[in-house]
């Protein structure tokens, strides 16, 4: 049974839209650090060598170094310490996404009364 200090968990379509909120956020969160994490490893390392930018600017020392990731290690290069921003990334996501069936709960309960 549902205990009555949790009303939002019948009001908004119950656990299982609870899970499936929670897992779409890890989801988005995991899409998230794939997507930028290659950005951030460039603007670290673009970053680390601020001479090279100073001489050629940020968008040549850019695609320098991305050159030089590719060619060094691979494509998967870019994606060298993924884990942590996966793991960075995952908590903010599975709790945004959580956050809106407890308040769409919440908000429908105090209207409802």
């Amino acid at each position: 049974t549902i205990p009555a200090a949790a009303p939002w968990l019948t009001t908004a379509g119950g656990p299982a839209v609870f899970a499936a909120s929670g897992a779409l956020g890890a989801a988005a969160g995991i899409v998230a650090a794939l997507i930028s994490h290659p950005l951030h490893t460039i603007k670290a390392l673009v970053l680390a060598n601020s001479e090279q930018m100073a001489a050629v600017g940020p968008l040549r020392a850019m695609a320098s170094t991305t050159q030089n990731v590719v060619k060094a290690q691979g494509w998967l290069g870019l994606y060298a310490g993924i884990g942590c921003a996966v793991a960075r990334m995952l908590l903010p996501g599975t709790l945004m996404f959580l956050a809106l069936p407890c308040l769409q709960g919440a908000v429908g309960a105090a209207f409802a009364q």
